[in-house]
């Protein structure tokens, strides 16, 4: 079992390494928003003086919202895609053992 669970490792060690990747990224952007929001409630205070920055940060936030929800589909289609593959191939492994016993 652990020769076959190494050949799948390797097979898909490079998807493995991207989904690694973007799991990274989906935890350090979701740190941005509320940096975003804070320094929005900062701006609210002098609200006459400070319309054009609260309009573009906020412009900024929505731009970091949507980056986290392509990060996040993205990793959750290669998460998917993984568990698919490598279940199929334990499966098949299994079936061959079971057929040439």
């Amino acid at each position: 079992m652990k020769k076959i669970i190494k050949e799948i490792l390797k097979k898909y060690i490079f998807l493995l390494v991207i989904e690694i990747t973007l799991i990274a990224i989906n935890v350090y952007l979701l740190t941005v928003p509320s940096e975003i929001l804070g320094k929005i409630i900062d701006l609210l205070y002098n609200l006459d003086e400070n319309k054009a920055e609260i309009i573009n940060t906020t412009y900024l936030l929505l731009g970091s919202c949507v980056m986290l929800l392509i990060v996040r589909v993205t990793w959750k289609m290669i998460n998917a895609k993984l568990e698919r593959e490598v279940s199929k191939k334990i499966r098949d492994s299994l079936f061959k053992k079971m057929l040439k016993t």
